[in-house]
């Protein structure tokens, strides 16, 4: 009799295997025009823009909505939210919609210990609550 292999549940994935298959994140140097980074945000699947440094560095994100108040011509990091809950590579799924839920916010940011950007994952990267 054959016992049937069992189905893995995205409770034991991990962020850094989540990020690997969900759409690349929308990645923009901290001295971007405002301006641009609304452009880009208007033509991306994703709804968020991660700011970085030169050095891959998260510095912050920005969502077209919260781009509105912004002049146009002022570097992105004028924009920028710095809040956006960040976790590590090896925190599983489940992590991350506690932490959205905790934070009311629809995406974590995925980090090394570094402070390099691994990726982002929003709440509908996560599939259905369990």
């Amino acid at each position: 009799m054959m016992v049937p292999e069992e189905t893995p549940t995205l409770r034991l994935t991990t962020l850094r295997r989540l990020v690997r298959s969900s759409e690349p994140p929308l990645i923009v140097a901290a001295s971007t025009k405002t301006a641009d980074v609304s452009a880009a945000l208007k033509r991306s699947p994703r709804s968020t823009a991660v700011i970085v440094d030169e050095e891959n560095v998260l510095q912050g994100t920005a969502r077209l909505a919260d781009l509105t108040a912004a002049s146009s011509d002022d570097p992105i990091a004028l924009a920028m939210s710095t809040t956006t809950p960040q976790l590590m590579p090896e925190n599983d799924v489940e992590s991350a919609r506690l932490v959205m839920d905790a934070q009311h916010t629809d995406r974590v940011l995925v980090v090394s210990s570094t402070g390099g950007l691994v990726g982002v994952v929003t709440r509908s990267d996560l599939g259905p609550a369990r």
